[in-house]
């Protein structure tokens, strides 16, 4: 099982956003028949085997064995990903147009599409290389200091990128270069539960 399958296809998509598709995929992270899935769920065997079919052509689930069981053969399917990302892409851009403007949120979306659709790419690699994050608060509620915040942080990436970016040297060992995207917004409240 992969750890990740990002879907941008139109027609995955709308084999995935089924309650009961959603319910079958929660239950397949192990290897299990679709009358294993119709009694935990408590359905019929004929309308978890319709789902799964429509789930396996859509490249959702694998068929990984089967069995023979009182003379009919059983398959036994599990999820392909351990976890399915929506590409924003599968909707376009509609309200709020891409800006090159820093301190403008469609800033932040067009980053944070371009963010999972990079990380997307990688984790379907055999061998998906090595990364890191990093998290923090900040106290940014006034307009000038949140600029002031902006000037340090662009100093800082140009510091990093002298001191780590990719120079003639590391082009001639043809070294992997690493991208740096850094996401500053204000903490939504949350709200209640559902």
């Amino acid at each position: 099982m992969q750890p990740l399958l990002y879907i941008d296809d139109p027609a995955q998509a709308a084999a995935l956003l089924q309650p009961l598709r959603l319910d079958l995929l929660k239950r397949m992270g192990e290897p299990t028949s679709c009358p294993e899935l119709a009694h935990q769920l408590g359905v019929p065997t004929q309308q978890v085997n319709y789902h799964m079919r429509i789930l396996a052509e859509a490249g959702l689930v694998c068929k990984i064995d089967e069995r023979r069981v009182r003379g009919t053969v059983e398959g036994i399917y599990q999820a392909r990903a351990s976890s399915y990302w929506l590409s924003a892409k599968l909707v376009g851009r509609i309200g709020l147009p891409r800006t090159e403007s820093e301190l403008s949120l469609g800033y932040l979306l067009s980053l944070a599409e371009d963010l999972q659709h990079d990380i997307a790419n990688l984790a379907s690699e055999d061998d998906p290389p090595a990364s890191l994050g990093l998290s923090m608060n900040l106290e940014l509620n006034d307009p000038a200091r949140r600029e002031a915040f902006l000037k340090d942080v662009q100093r800082l990436f140009q510091t990093l990128a002298r001191k780590y970016g990719a120079t003639e040297q590391t082009r001639k060992r043809k070294t992997q270069p690493y991208k740096l995207t850094l996401a500053c917004y204000r903490q939504p409240e949350q709200g209640p539960q559902k």
